[in-house]
């Protein structure tokens, strides 16, 4: 006989994970919160997560939550982001003479990171294959 699944592995099986932490809630308060954690292979600290979550918001805090990031709130703004671009590829300054030059309200490390993502973004691999390598003189051995 195969032993039970432990809870994170059932987590990962079923399709709708919120009907499994339902039963969950349902047998910490049937049976506690050490045994549901002894029962489900998991940690009672998990149990209590859910058990407080339902609590909290009812059947809305047992759904899924995104994992993806949030907004960042001082990310330098797309407007910014374009006329860096745009200076950087008119003039080929780099990001400390930029901002001297033009005044840019950001860090140096604003503008690199602004100006390489959206190259990168919109230029893709062509641009950097065909830029010139630093320190790169012509074909191997032709001096």
């Amino acid at each position: 006989m195969l032993p039970p699944l432990s809870y994170p592995e059932m987590i990962r099986q079923v399709k709708n994970p919120y009907d499994l932490r339902l039963r969950l809630v349902c047998s910490a308060r049937q049976i506690g919160i050490k045994p549901t954690a002894r029962l489900l292979g998991t940690s009672p600290q998990t149990v209590r997560l859910w058990v407080r979550r339902f609590a909290a918001q009812g059947r809305r805090g047992l759904a899924s939550r995104s994992h993806a990031p949030k907004p960042c709130p001082h990310r330098t703004s797309g407007r910014l982001e374009a006329r860096i671009v745009r200076l950087r590829t008119q003039t080929g300054f780099g990001a400390k003479r930029l901002k001297v030059e033009f005044e840019l309200p950001v860090s140096e490390g604003a503008i690199a990171r602004a100006s390489w993502g959206r190259i990168r973004s919109t230029l893709g691999s062509a641009w950097m294959a065909s830029r010139p390598r630093a320190g790169a003189t012509g074909p191997a051995g032709a001096e």
